[in-house]
């Protein structure tokens, strides 16, 4: 089986979707660290198996905290 085929399988398992409307995915047989939502429409999530995801999501966060405290100094 390619990898592509088992990322598509895991995509559609609904054992690795979690959180009801908030569509978070985990699977560690998903090789990709972004998979669209369940709902397509609604854009992207992280693959929260994935080694790089907890670096992302700190990363992200941190951009976040950053811009926040940037904007309530000026």
């Amino acid at each position: 089986m390619y990898q592509s085929d088992m990322n598509e399988r895991e995509w559609h398992a609904p054992g690795n979707w979690h959180g009801g409307w908030l569509g978070i995915y985990s699977s560690e047989h998903d090789s990709r660290l972004l998979v669209p939502k369940r709902n397509r429409v609604m854009g992207w999530t992280l693959n929260f198996a994935h080694p790089g995801a907890r670096f992302l999501l700190v990363l992200l966060l941190a951009t976040a905290v950053y811009a926040a405290l940037k904007g309530s100094r000026a």
